[in-house]
Parts: structure tokens; sequence; C-alpha cells
């Protein structure tokens, strides 16, 4: 090896060895604030879907559920809480910072809290003791068909919010009157399982008629009944006679969370 050589690998020892030392000497990186690190704001928003009902900055809790929110700052939280109850005992009410708890407590009539946040993070406001107690009598209709006719041609329509079709499992579940229609494209034989869920000690009573004709009227009971009756093309109308839907317990959170950053 010539001089030249010697001396530009003894240069590069040296470049490499203060590199190094430089390295080793930087102090590690300090613990940098949420609001100096790009820090986005985000307003209150529901955690869960379709948990509640939101009206501008005003939500209707439901369920067991929270609201988040961004915070790029230390400030107070401003809370308008009130409960919504027909139910034993008030909702509770609880506010974390990340995984801190700034407040918890009951609600047992309408106030304004004012909480401290002392840092930029995560606010959530949660609603956890929910309580939902329905006295209702079910009417279910399942392996619906019509003879010479596909099954999709039935397409069953609920009327009015009386309950629901849920085509993948193929059944009619109805608690209120006026019922549902089922569409039947040719004469034949309409075919149908029938079980019923008691409300208060009764069975739900259902009558299905096409025109002015009640092709059948059965007591539903917890034992299914399978039912094979004769019909013209057209609508048959399938309809609870003795109805029942009525909320025994219920307990709802309503909030106007409001977050005002410190000056």
């Amino acid at each position: 090896m010539n001089a030249r050589a010697v001396a530009g690998a003894a240069l590069l020892g040296v470049w490499v060895a203060l590199c190094f030392w430089l390295l080793q000497a930087r102090p590690a990186p300090a613990f940098v604030p949420v609001s100096q690190a790009g820090c986005v704001a985000a307003p209150f928003q529901f955690g869960l879907p379709q948990t509640g009902a939101q009206a501008g900055e005003r939500f209707v809790l439901t369920t067991n559920t929270w609201l988040e929110a961004t915070v790029c700052s230390p400030g107070t939280l401003s809370l308008q809480a009130a409960p919504e109850m027909k139910a034993a005992g008030p909702p509770n009410l609880q506010v974390q910072l990340d995984h801190e708890v700034l407040y918890a407590g009951a609600l047992p009539a309408p106030r304004t809290l004012s909480v401290p946040v002392p840092r930029a993070g995560r606010i959530s406001v949660n609603y956890l003791n929910d309580q939902t107690l329905l006295e209702r009598r079910t009417l279910t209709l399942r392996a619906l068909e019509v003879s010479g006719c596909p099954a999709s041609a039935l397409d069953p329509q609920v009327l009015e919010g009386s309950g629901g079709w849920y085509p993948s499992s193929g059944s009619l579940s109805l608690f209120l009157a006026p019922g549902a229609e089922l569409t039947v494209c040719a004469a034949g034989t309409l075919s149908l399982t029938v079980q019923g869920e008691a409300g208060r000690g009764e069975w739900p009573v259902v009558a299905l008629r096409q025109g002015s004709r009640e092709l059948a009227r059965v007591t539903a009971t917890a034992d299914p009944q399978t039912l094979q009756l004769p019909v013209e093309a057209g609508t048959v109308q399938v309809v609870p006679l003795n109805p029942l839907f009525e909320t025994r317990s219920d307990r709802n959170l309503v909030v106007l969370p409001r977050f005002v950053p410190q000056p």
C-alpha cells in the first residue's frame, strides 16, 4: 500500500471514530407533548357506531358506549349532562384522558360539569351502565314459500315498523300491527312455519288474509306449527291480532360536551 492510500485509510478511521463519538454523546430524545408533535384536534364523536343519536353538539347515548375527541392542549371540558330514565338508578358518567380517569359519578339529575384537562390527549366520555327492558309479544314466520314461485318472489314487506324481515335466515318477525305483506306470484300453496313468544302470559295470535278471505287464524306458541294454505296470485296480509311492545325500563344519557383550550 502506498503512502497516499495509508493516509486516506487513516483519515477515514478518524472520521468514523468522530461520528461514533458524536452519536454516543448525543442525549436521548425527550418526550414531546402531543400538542407539539403534529397534533390534529378532532371533535367529539361516537366511539362505537349506531349507539345513539346526535343533533349538532348534543348526543343521546342509548346503549353502553362512549364519545371521544382529540385535544391538543390543556384546558377545561364543559359538559352539560342529563339522564333519561325509566329505570331504577341513574346513569353513571365517566370522563377519561387517555387511561387516566378525570371524573366519575352518578347523574340522578341534569347538571353542568367543568372537568380540568391537564394535557393534550384523547378525551373519552363514557356511559357504561345502560339498561333496557322490553315487554313484547313476538310472532315469527319461517320457511316461507309458494309452490310454483321462486322463493325471492314472496318479497315480504314489513309495514310501518311492525318488525323485521331477515333474508339470511328467511325469517319474518312481527310484534306490532299492521304486520306484513307477502307477494304471491301465482295460484298455489303457501307453506310456512309459525312460532311465538308470549308476552304478559299471552301467546301472539295472527291472521293470514287475502282480500276479504281469511286463510287462517293461529295462536303461535313456542312449538313450531307448519301451515299449508291455498292461495291465489296477489297479496297475502300477515296481521298480528294482539300485538304488544312496551318499554318497561330504559336508561339513557344525554350530553353536550365542549372543550375550552387553556389561554
